[in-house]
């Protein structure tokens, strides 16, 4: 049933992960662009967003793909299970990456300060929602093995 409430968070997962396409992780307060090294502007870029950071990049966009996939594959609910806790592996993994990119930054440059952005954040808020869609994938498991105990 394409209209059970675990789809409605699996959705809700794909369009927050693909909110990271479009916002940025880090801002970086610097005096101005003359004075920094080349070497600088290029980690200044792969931190900033993920547009220049392949690995993350695949890893959201998979996670993306892989929630909307998910909802179409509601008649296997066992195989939904299994999908919704590889893509919370995926965003743990993405999570894992962007702060070791933002480690490897502020180690590097430690004089230039900046700012969390959202874009750090949508990764744990897709985890909760996915969460949520596998509390919702359990019920629909318990209502349909208590149906076979009545027939």
């Amino acid at each position: 049933m394409i209209q059970r409430i675990q789809s409605v968070w699996l959705l809700l997962a794909a369009i927050v992960m693909s909110a990271l396409f479009y916002t940025s992780v880090y801002k970086v307060i610097v005096p101005s662009a003359v004075d920094m090294p080349a070497k600088m502007v290029y980690d200044y870029t792969s931190v900033v967003s993920i547009k220049n950071n392949f690995l993350a990049l695949g890893l959201a966009g998979a996670s993306t793909l892989l929630s909307l996939v998910t909802i179409f594959l509601f008649k296997n609910r066992k195989q939904q299970v299994s999908l919704t806790w590889l893509n919370i592996l995926l965003c743990i993994a993405l999570l894992f990456w962007l702060y070791m990119g933002l480690n490897n930054f502020w180690s590097n440059y430690p004089e230039n300060g900046g700012n969390i952005s959202i874009g750090l954040f949508l990764p744990v808020v897709t985890v909760f929602l996915l969460l949520l869609a596998l509390r919702g994938i359990r019920k629909d498991q318990k209502l349909i093995k208590s149906l076979d105990r009545l027939r």
